[in-house]
């Protein structure tokens, strides 16, 4: 009986048609309001410009199942719904790619098959800065991380056409060491691992890249 005491006395002071004692219906509606206005406001995401500042063209075999695969020999492969739906763009504040999968290779004849990988990169993450030891300490002892273009050689003869340029990253340029001390590549192309497969103006885009980091990191 006590218990339904209290609750006639919280029905009888509740005003008709809410469902909320008054306290928590007059005090939550204006914090919940100032905590949304919190959501995307982030002046690190936020875009000066829609319009990219650079795309990157791909050979035709771009797109390949499997990166043994990306080579002009594979380019029967890749279907036109892929090649359609991929692609890689730069922005004033980011980095979007679509380097979507086709499970059934070239037999793929639907976009709806198509899975898409979508990835939106901010320029305040890596690979832009150095990334996170555990999730939580920046790794910067061994210096700035890198992005640079790889393009595939025999000997004197350039393969691009045939191979592609892959873009490739690496968590720190290790202050400019050589793999034999003086002489060789950088130590950062062993620890380097592929963004982008199949590219064909590599350089430029690099280029525009490196531009609009340089700017996103002067605001």
């Amino acid at each position: 009986k006590p218990f339904l005491r209290i609750g006639c006395l919280l029905c009888a002071r509740r005003p008709q048609g809410s469902l909320l004692p008054p306290q928590v219906d007059s005090m939550a509606a204006p914090e919940l309001q100032t905590m949304g206005d919190v959501y995307g406001s982030s002046t690190r995401i936020a875009a000066r410009s829609h319009e990219p500042l650079a795309s990157l063209s791909f050979w035709p075999f771009a797109g390949a199942p499997l990166p043994c695969c990306s080579c002009i020999c594979c380019s029967c492969l890749v279907p036109d719904t892929v090649r359609k739906r991929m692609y890689v763009r730069i922005y004033d504040n980011r980095l979007e790619s679509n380097i979507p999968f086709a499970p059934f290779m070239c037999c793929t004849c639907e976009e709806e098959c198509v899975t898409d990988r979508a990835t939106i990169i901010y320029m305040d993450k890596a690979p832009h800065r150095g990334g996170l030891c555990c999730y939580v300490i920046p790794c910067r002892c061994c210096g700035t991380p890198v992005i640079f273009e790889e393009k595939p050689a025999c000997c004197c003869l350039d393969l691009e056409p045939y191979c592609g340029t892959v873009i490739k990253a690496a968590p720190a340029n290790y202050f400019g060491c050589k793999k034999y001390i003086c002489c060789g590549s950088p130590c950062y192309t062993s620890c380097s691992y592929p963004l982008f497969m199949g590219a064909k103006n590599a350089g430029e885009f690099l280029s525009v890249w490196r531009g609009g980091a340089e700017a996103y990191a002067a605001r």
